[in-house]
């Protein structure tokens, strides 16, 4: 039986997996829209994925050695997820003043 003292991090962590998770959600459906199909759309996932796979799994071991109580699996997701919220934020940028120059 887990403790609160180790349940509410993993429940923050969850929360975190849903939102960055969104994020990682719009930054794939904004890719397949903003890049052409075919070579350059493959190779901006897989750099994206790959990045986000080894920045979750260094975390997740780093933070596995430092606070046991976390989940290893939790902790990965969340830093995989989290990867890309940058690019959300680019890819909502340019969203946006093309929407705004459409509008003037």
């Amino acid at each position: 039986m887990e403790t609160s003292a180790t349940l509410a991090p993993n429940l923050v962590l969850l929360a975190l997996i849903g939102l960055f998770g969104a994020a990682a959600y719009y930054v794939h459906r904004e890719l397949a829209r903003r890049v052409p199909p075919g070579r350059a759309l493959r190779n901006t996932r897989i750099i994206l994925g790959a990045t986000a796979v080894a920045f979750g799994w260094i975390t997740a071991r780093v933070v596995g050695l430092t606070s046991p109580g976390l989940n290893f699996f939790l902790v990965f997701l969340a830093s995989a997820a989290v990867v890309h919220v940058p690019a959300a934020c680019i890819l909502w940028l340019k969203a946006e003043k093309a929407r705004q120059e459409r509008d003037d």
